[in-house]
């Protein structure tokens, strides 16, 4: 499904976190106005966890029920071997010991789950594992009151 009114406004955010994450000499920086837009592009990742939950609710809203299985199988196929080769590629390139407990929390994307725990190790990972715990529970939410309200009115 595409909703083409707001792939204008993701690819905006997209771009603003990417430069974001850019030297701050680059010369975009060099503009007053055009760097406090580029400073606090950090936004950006809270407009795409929004617009993720909004993009969920429109792909489900017309299912009763969400099936958990077909559910959890298609978002962990989606997303989990990419982050997990990223956090493998991460691992081969440092030369520090790791706990056994860190890679654990990052290899299973509950490093943010943990106060203090989100940044040790693989940084991008952190907005990963905060979308697995709303791809956790959001069958569980949908089903025990979107679902209610789509039976109520039917």
């Amino acid at each position: 499904m595409k909703i083409s009114q707001i792939t204008f406004t993701r690819f905006l955010a997209a771009i603003a976190i990417v430069i974001s994450h850019f030297n701050k000499d680059m010369f975009v920086y060099k503009t007053d106005y055009i760097s406090s837009i580029f400073l606090k592009a950090n936004v950006g990742v809270s407009y795409f966890f929004i617009l993720s939950g909004f993009i969920m609710i429109v792909a489900y809203h017309k299912k009763e029920k969400i099936a958990y299985f077909d559910y959890y199988k298609n978002r962990f196929a989606r997303i989990y071997p990419l982050y997990v080769m990223g956090l493998l590629l991460y691992l081969v390139t440092r030369y520090f010991n790791f706990s056994t407990d860190k890679v654990f929390l990052y290899l299973f994307g509950l490093q943010s789950w943990i106060p203090g725990k989100a940044m040790i190790l693989n940084f991008p990972g952190w907005s990963i594992s905060v979308e697995f715990l709303f791809y956790m529970i959001f069958p569980l939410l949908y089903n025990y009151f979107y679902s209610k309200k789509i039976k109520a009115s039917g």
